[in-house]
């Protein structure tokens, strides 16, 4: 009858403590003086209750019942039960804070201490982790399961210790992965024929597998031996033939060593495969775009390569650029355009497929069509200092000299370090007369080419001949200018605009008879420019050889017809003295 009545007191007081922790109240711990068994009758029904919520899948409330009930019994049972709930309600903190009281007393619970372990690398804790591993091998120094994740968590910060301790492991409980690990941080530390004896090791105990020839290719290729890795995947290839992925693991190493013939067959494999991703065919594509861009011969793969990527993903731009961008290296430009085209009409924004279009129309002469497609750009908010160069040439091509000028400055206003733009627009304010603003920019250019370490492009030998050439026509500085028209020309010594303006220089130097030389080489390359002709015959009037100057100028009248200049320097020439 006593008992009965005391065991309905704790029960009593149980639930005002549930209650109380539910509502979110501290539980206040038992008076000093409560008996200890009474503590323990409290304990366990406050256990019972913990238990029944944990039966119906209720693990915060399990959770405060195994808290109330270690009020009253402090018990390394009671803590793991209470870390089990705590792990379920995704509270790693109290979970681990239950496992370090399970495991304060000194006895080794490994359940609790793994458990512990366990919380710690999902936290991200991982030198907690190793500790805790630690604390369970000098308990038990055969424990293989926490060398083995010992291990693990020592790779980074102590890949010497994590080598022993896989070592160990492969000698006493040898597995595929333990050799795999040790294989791996051999070849990370550049112990590449180490690495190899582990997995010639396990070639041995397990035969060839796929993850052991993996293993190999992939320290083959961790020291840069393509071709012993290929050999790898070529019998990754042979045990699995038709497997698109060893199809492109292979062509990536043929392609590291140079084989670009036998590596595109096996990507247009992969590209043909239904298992092969929409990623991998594209990055395929870019490949073979690549490729072609250095080897015009391969252009039409490539092209075949991105049109059938393009029929199978239509929406997805990609195909169409890397396809335009390989018809326009071969000059196919009408088939560029309208590749171009389509890429805009999936990202109207996109700047690089515009300027591309753009400077592919400017070839075809289609120039309002150029306007058109730049302003587009413009008017989104997406051009680039390229595209107001570009805009430029168009407006120039056009006969809008003053739109030109506006779009040239606007591009240098967005790059000033575009040497393209810097030197159009200062071929631009020549050509208007404007010297003040010209001789500037070509100087500000030249001095920016001619800075240690520059490249010197095609560009730099453009603006070396247009400023020589404008100095000529203006008599000043005439030896710079042929020190420039002869660099010019040592580049590019076929250019028939570059040998002009040498002989122009040479002849305003009145060194005429060195000058016709050049002039005579001039025409010949280039026999339809008025131009080239008019000094040709200025030359050769300056030589007195009036015949020549006779036949030069007018060969620049038919080319010309509309000349007056020429036709009176014609006029003026003494038919007599001709030879």
């Amino acid at each position: 009858m006593i008992r009965t009545c005391f065991f309905v007191v704790p029960l009593l007081l149980m639930s005002v403590h549930l209650a109380a922790a539910q509502s979110g109240r501290w539980i206040q711990p038992p008076a000093p003086d409560m008996p200890l068994e009474q503590r323990r009758d409290i304990a366990l029904n406050a256990f019972a209750v913990g238990s029944a919520f944990e039966i119906s899948e209720q693990p915060d409330k399990a959770l405060t019942a195994y808290r109330a009930a270690l009020l009253y019994d402090d018990n390394p049972a009671i803590h793991l039960v209470a870390a089990l709930c705590a792990a379920a309600a995704g509270k790693a903190d109290a979970a681990a804070e239950h496992l370090r009281a399970a495991t304060a007393t000194g006895d080794e619970n490994s359940v609790a201490l793994r458990m512990l372990a366990d919380i710690h690398i999902q936290a991200g804790q991982y030198d907690s982790a190793a500790v805790v591993y630690r604390r369970l091998l000098r308990s038990d120094s055969s424990d293989l399961e926490s060398m083995d994740m010992l291990a693990g968590l020592l790779e980074e910060h102590s890949p010497e210790e994590a080598i022993l301790l896989y070592q160990h492991l492969l000698r006493n409980a040898p597995s595929p992965e333990t050799a795999f690990n040790l294989a791996r941080l051999y070849s990370l530390r550049g112990e590449a024929d180490s690495a190899e004896a582990v997995l010639e090791t396990l070639r041995k105990l397990d035969g060839e597998s796929d993850a052991l020839l993996q293993s190999l290719a992939q320290i083959a290729i961790g020291r840069g031996d393509w071709n012993a890795a290929a050999t790898q995947y070529r019998k990754l290839c042979a045990l699995h033939p038709g497997e698109p992925a060893y199809e492109l693991q292979l062509a990536e190493a043929l392609l590291s060593m140079g084989e670009w013939t036998e590596a595109s067959q096996r990507m247009k494999r992969a590209v043909m495969h239904k298992d092969v991703g929409q990623q991998d065919k594209v990055e395929i594509g870019r490949l073979f775009f690549q490729h072609a861009m250095e080897h015009a011969e391969t252009s039409n793969d490539a092209i075949d390569v991105l049109r059938h990527i393009h029929g199978e993903y239509p929406d997805d731009w990609r195909p169409l650029w890397f396809r335009g961008a390989v018809e326009f290296s071969k000059g196919d430009f009408e088939n560029a355009a309208r590749s171009f085209s389509r890429v805009l009409e999936r990202v109207p924004s996109n700047t690089d497929a515009a300027n591309i279009l753009a400077r592919t129309l400017l070839t075809l002469e289609r120039y309002d069509e150029t306007v058109d497609t730049l302003h587009a750009l413009i008017d989104r908010n997406a051009a680039s200092a390229e595209s107001w160069l570009l805009l430029g040439y168009a407006e120039s091509s056009r006969g809008n000299e003053e739109e030109a000028m506006q779009a040239l400055e606007r591009a240098m206003h967005m790059d000033p370090s575009n040497m393209e733009a810097l030197v159009s627009l200062a071929l631009a304010y020549d050509e208007s007369g404007n010297f003040e603003k010209s001789d500037p920019l070509y100087e500000r250019s030249v001095h920016a080419y001619q800075l240690e370490g520059s490249v010197k492009d095609d560009t730099y030998y453009l603006l070396l001949n247009n400023w020589a050439y404008s100095l000529a026509k203006r008599g000043l500085q005439l030896e710079r200018a042929l020190a420039m028209s002869e660099e010019a020309c040592e580049q590019e010594p076929d250019n028939s605009s570059y040998l002009d303006t040498r002989a122009w220089v040479l002849h305003r130097l009145g060194r005429n008879a060195e000058a016709l030389s050049f002039a005579e080489d001039a025409v010949a390359r280039t026999p339809n420019n008025p131009v080239l002709f008019e000094h040709l015959g200025a030359i050769s009037h300056a030589l007195e050889k009036h015949a020549y100057a006779r036949r030069a100028w007018t060969r620049a009248l038919e080319l010309q017809p509309d000349n007056d200049r020429i036709r009176k320097l014609l006029q003026q020439l003494p038919a007599e003295h001709g030879h």
